[in-house]
């Protein structure tokens, strides 16, 4: 006997999360995984899957705990702003895998060259002989700015 489960779709995701925020308005109300497998027939682990809903039963149970005062980590960014957030944290990501595929085909190329050369990478890629320490973070900066051709991007705030 074969059970089929439908996929959460969105306006399942918006019901799920409606109902979540009312029973924390209402405050005193039991809210559990069992309860909303109940009511909407998908499975906890199916409703843990998808963000938002997860998001929003955490939300909820904290609020229900703390009486509806939801709490200052919680509630402190509106939705729009965590959009924001979001979005601002994928295009630093973009940034950041941009300049890993440049950061790949660069060492590529030095390694070709390397061969070119007669070297192995393994042969320049190697400690300092006779024990002498390599140059800290900040002088390697200095160093490597004056052959990198693009500044890394700065972290967010």
């Amino acid at each position: 006997m074969s059970k089929t489960y439908r996929r959460i779709s969105d306006s399942d995701q918006q019901s799920i999360i409606k109902y979540v925020s009312d029973l924390a308005e209402k405050n005193g109300e039991v809210l559990s995984w069992k309860l909303l497998e109940k009511k909407f027939g998908f499975t906890r682990q199916a409703m843990q899957a998808k963000p938002r809903v997860k998001f929003a039963f955490q939300n909820a149970k904290e609020a229900i705990r703390n009486e509806g005062k939801v709490s200052r980590r919680i509630g402190a960014l509106s939705h729009e702003e965590l959009v924001k957030k979001v979005e601002e944290l994928e295009g630093y990501v973009k940034q950041l895998e941009e300049r890993e595929v440049k950061w790949k085909q660069r060492w590529q190329r030095i390694a070709y060259n390397l061969r070119k050369k007669g070297l192995q990478v393994v042969e320049v890629d190697s400690s300092p002989a006779g024990g002498a320490e390599l140059p800290n973070h900040q002088e390697a900066d200095k160093i490597l700015r004056l052959v990198d051709d693009d500044e890394i991007p700065p972290p967010l705030s």
